[in-house]
């Protein structure tokens, strides 16, 4: 295991700026995720930090040894790509073998280890079938045993279930996250799907444009979003100035930090926080959409203002599209966000 500290690592393409000044550091044994949109510049820094990219500034260092410019393949650096990138001409067992033997292990010794991990992840049997006979789950757990066979210091994961169906990444995700617990070996996690980030991962680091925005815990980033970047990506959540909220927050105690529009503060509130049925705030339902366990509301207040609300599909119920209602707000769950700059 290591400890991972960037600083100020910029990637440089011809005149486009990958990645731009990040200063992050992932803890010994921590998972850390990194999400943003396309193009954001997760994927660059997942290779900055492999080595299959040179950083234009700034320095990598695993614990206090600054591996900027070293080799990938002298990173021992295990990594899981979203293709999983199979070798198909050999079984499941020698896929696993593969990297142990370019590192000079012996024959029993590497299929001792390979045997080990297969077993870990439920793959036993599937040790002599050929890569492209298993399905997609089955060739991400070879992906993850390959990458371990190697006893990496650090775990690097490029969006690893991408094209799975959402029954088998549910699946997955919790398998995924009680074994990196078990491995204690630190990880970085590069995906866009939040949902998956905030269920495995300790800490997310949100990216926007080569830059970070914010770095903390899964609940952290959810209930105390750096800025409207943050508020916006993770989750759904409405940003709005307190004067749409009149009557349901007191403008006098309403948090005091955040950017203001048009002598407004803006606060974030997501969908969850609003109470269907009764309160100050009074708004029309724009649309409707039953999600099962929820109803999602959109509404009008008005100020003009659109709202998402969340409700439970038995307060629901009776609704309508046109239907005026009322609502109230958890004013303690209300955080005042800055704009993103």
């Amino acid at each position: 295991m290591a400890t991972i500290t960037l600083e100020t690592l910029t990637k440089q393409f011809d005149s486009t700026t990958a990645v731009d000044a990040v200063s992050l550091t992932i803890n010994d044994g921590e998972v850390l995720g990194i999400v943003g949109p396309s193009g954001c510049g997760k994927t660059t820094t997942l290779r900055l930090i492999a080595g299959f990219e040179t950083a234009t500034e700034g320095t990598i260092q695993y614990d206090d040894e600054d591996m900027t410019h070293v080799p990938p393949e002298n990173r021992n650096v295990g990594l899981v790509f979203q293709g999983y990138a199979l070798f198909n001409n050999m079984t499941v067992r020698q896929n696993v073998t593969f990297g142990p033997k370019m590192h000079g292990v012996r024959k029993q010794e590497r299929r001792e280890r390979a045997n080990e991990l297969l077993e870990l992840l439920d793959i036993r049997e599937l040790a002599d079938r050929a890569p492209q006979t298993l399905s997609g789950g089955q060739q991400q757990r070879v992906g993850l045993a390959r990458a371990l066979a190697i006893e990496p210091r650090i775990l690097l994961l490029d969006e690893p279930m991408t094209g799975l169906d959402a029954q088998l990444k549910r699946s997955l995700r919790r398998e995924l996250g009680e074994l990196l617990d078990e491995l204690d070996v630190t990880t970085l996690y590069v995906t866009h799907d939040q949902e998956q980030a905030m269920a495995m991962c300790d800490r997310i680091a949100v990216m926007n444009d080569g830059h970070v925005e914010q770095v903390s815990t899964p609940a952290d980033i959810y209930e105390s979003p750096a800025n409207e970047f943050v508020a916006n990506f993770i989750g759904t959540t409405n940003i709005v100035a307190t004067n749409t909220l009149a009557g349901a927050v007191d403008t006098e105690t309403a948090p005091d930090q955040g950017s203001t529009q048009n002598g407004h503060r803006q606060l974030a509130v997501r969908p969850d926080d609003f109470v269907v049925g009764s309160g100050p705030i009074e708004a029309q339902i724009a649309n409707l959409f039953y999600l099962g366990e929820q109803v999602q509301l959109i509404v009008t207040t008005g100020d003009g203002t659109e709202l998402t609300v969340h409700c439970d599909r038995f307060d629901a119920d009776g609704l309508s599209v046109g239907d005026q209602i009322t609502m109230d707000v958890e004013t303690s769950r209300i955080h005042a966000v800055n704009e993103t700059q």
